[in-house]
């Protein structure tokens, strides 16, 4: 599956929240190895959530909790929390990539640019509700 540039995510309907426009400058400048990233480490159901992840934002004018929680769970792959689980799906695939692959030096860029993005939405979202669990994941 090949992944075309990303639109700005501008939306005039709808006002952005807090770490928004974040979230727009880093699908925009790293959407692509994001998705990329998420087929190599979780296979055609991560990238697939990716990519629906990065539709739904495009065509939004704020960040959702739900949105939030997605990011979460893509840093987590990025993470390899699965990783060494008996049969999970992220132990195959990353056992398959060979750490000298050019590839890990970015998968692990990505992962530090999503973590960064985590606590920057965090910072923004600091006078709002941040959702607990992107506190909890951020302290983690």
């Amino acid at each position: 599956m090949s992944i075309r540039p990303l639109k700005p995510f501008r939306s005039p309907r709808h006002p952005e929240s807090a770490g928004f426009v974040a979230v727009q400058s880093f699908l925009a400048d790293h959407g692509a190895a994001l998705a990329n990233g998420a087929r190599l480490l979780g296979g055609d159901r991560a990238e697939g959530r990716c990519l629906r992840l990065i539709g739904r934002l495009r065509e939004a004018g704020s960040l959702s909790r739900s949105d939030v929680l997605d990011l979460i769970v893509l840093h987590r792959l990025y993470m390899l929390e699965n990783v060494g689980d008996p049969g999970s799906v992220e132990t195959a695939l990353f056992s398959a990539i060979c750490p000298e692959d050019p590839r890990v030096h970015e998968l692990c860029l990505t992962a530090d640019r999503l973590r960064d993005l985590l606590r920057e939405i965090a910072e923004a979202q600091e006078a709002e509700a941040t959702p607990p669990e992107l506190l909890d994941h951020i302290a983690a």
